[in-house]
């Protein structure tokens, strides 16, 4: 009996003492995840572009997405036998698309995030976004003539623009004429061609928010006398207005603040150039002119504009020769009598087309076209120091805006707006780019870019500038329009 209970203890002590195995495990399938990647470029260019783009140019959204597995390390062979893959696009402003690869233009600046969905049997997988900077950019003006130039700039309610155009196919003929608006995106509301084809315009300047003034006439008739045209906001001539006996260009005219017309240029009733300056009515009719070819003004030519001050105007010419160039600046009263001029040296010979001067705070600065010599003058004309811009081309024009100076620099392949500060130190530099696109295997570099006018407004600084746009005629020419921040001369 007893030898019975040990054996039933053992047999027990040896079922339950053995450890029953687990079946083997079979190993987790990895978890599949149809990752989203794009990125940005334009046709033409095969390089990943830079997520600040211009608006309305056609972006390519190029999809990348690819099969990655949890764990890693772990993707079978093929993954996506089985699987159904699909795509939804959001490009952040209220449009989308379900393309592989997409293409999209925006037509307003912004900043936009863009987003792809990708989706395995329409259940979503994995989402990537990335932001796309979107920027005015450069806006090209094209004709339908060879060359296109622009006259001048200025500005119009509502943040819009008003140029003044010339356009010809062939250096001997008569230029032909055009206003044209643009609104604060640079976009074209509409273009008015100036009829007759005997006419002559150098300037473009605001009288009021609703009409502007031309030096020039509008109307064929004699170029060669002095002129001034009236036009509304909508670009319909008012009038225009001969200055009788007074042959040669007025460059420039302003609506001076008692009400009156003031016109500047230079006069070819002799066989030796002068400024002649004429004060006129509202309406155009002369009150008074006056010479400048006597005393220190004497062989004196080429002013690009004429300001007004507190108690008078002020103008600046030049006087050019073979040995010794200078530079005068003239203040007048409000009868149009010399007050003060000033003459000093200038480091050019013979290579001034035209000088301008702008007012700045308690100071003068004077700019002479074809040169990059600039002349710094006190409020009361004391001549105090000139500089040279470390360029190799020539200021064309110059402005001043909340205490700083703005030029247009350039001549062919190299253009630029800088901004100086109010004793003529560089702030920055914005470069005219110089490149055209010819096709999708071509780029033709150094091109023409003539910077002619900078216009400063509450929100932008504007470049206006000429040049080429192919190579199949030598100059046949567009005008371009570019915008750039204030404070650092960054492109908008």
């Amino acid at each position: 009996m007893k030898l019975a209970y040990l054996l039933l203890l053992f047999a027990l002590a040896f079922i339950f003492g053995c450890k029953k195995e687990d079946p083997p495990k079979e190993k987790s399938a990895p978890k599949l995840v149809y990752e989203a990647l794009f990125f940005i470029k334009k046709p033409c260019f095969q390089d990943i572009q830079d997520s600040i783009q211009f608006i309305d140019s056609t972006l390519l959204f190029i999809n990348q997405s690819w099969w990655r597995a949890l764990p890693p390390d772990t993707i079978p062979a093929n993954p996506d036998t089985n699987q159904v893959k699909t795509y939804k696009w959001d490009f952040g402003d209220n449009t989308s698309s379900t393309s592989q690869h997409a293409s999209h233009v925006y037509t307003l600046p912004g900043t936009y995030q863009v987003s792809l969905v990708t989706f395995l049997n329409n259940v979503p997988s994995d989402t990537f976004s990335r932001n796309v900077r979107i920027i005015i950019g450069q806006r090209e003006i094209k004709t339908s003539y060879t060359y296109t130039t622009c006259v001048d700039i200025e500005e119009t309610s509502g943040n819009n623009i008003l140029l003044l155009l010339s356009s010809f196919n062939s250096y001997s003929d008569p230029p032909s004429y055009s206003l044209m608006k643009l609104d604060s995106l640079l976009k074209t509301v509409w273009v008015k061609a100036i009829p007759g084809n005997n006419i002559r315009l150098n300037s473009l300047k605001k009288a009021t928010n609703n009409e502007y003034i031309l030096s020039g006439n509008y109307t064929s008739g004699n170029t060669d006398q002095f002129a001034i045209s009236r036009i509304n906001a909508n670009g319909d001539l008012i009038w225009t207005k001969y200055i009788n006996n007074l042959s040669g260009k007025n460059v420039h005219t302003i609506l001076t603040s008692d009400g009156f017309l003031l016109t500047i240029g230079d006069t070819t009733i002799s066989l030796n150039q002068f400024p002649v300056v004429v004060k006129c009515s509202i309406n155009g009719d002369e009150i008074w002119r006056r010479s400048f070819n006597t005393g220190i003004g004497l062989s004196v030519r080429s002013p690009d504009n004429i300001i007004e001050t507190s108690n008078g105007y002020v103008f600046a010419a030049a006087k050019t020769n073979s040995s010794n160039s200078k530079i005068i600046l003239t203040s007048l009263d409000l009868n149009g009598n010399i007050i003060q001029q000033t003459e000093t040296d200038a480091p050019n010979t013979a290579t001034i087309f035209r000088t301008g001067v702008v007012k700045n705070g308690s100071g003068y600065m004077v700019y002479a076209t074809n040169t990059v010599m600039l002349y710094f003058f006190s409020d009361i004309l004391a001549f105090s120091s000139s500089s040279q811009l470390p360029l190799t081309t020539g200021v064309n024009h110059a402005v001043s805006y909340n205490g700083s100076y703005y030029l247009a620099e350039g001549n062919h392949q190299y253009s630029n707006i800088i901004k100086l500060s109010a004793n003529g130190s560089p702030t920055w530099y914005a470069g005219i780019g110089n490149r055209i696109p010819l096709s999708c295997s071509s780029i033709y570099s150094g091109v023409t870019r003539y910077c002619k006018k900078v216009l400063c407004t509450t929100n932008d600084v504007i470049a206006l500038s000429y040049g080429q746009n192919n190579t199949a005629v030598f100059n046949s020419s567009s005008v371009y329009i570019e915008k750039f921040n204030h404070n650092d001369g960054w492109i908008k």
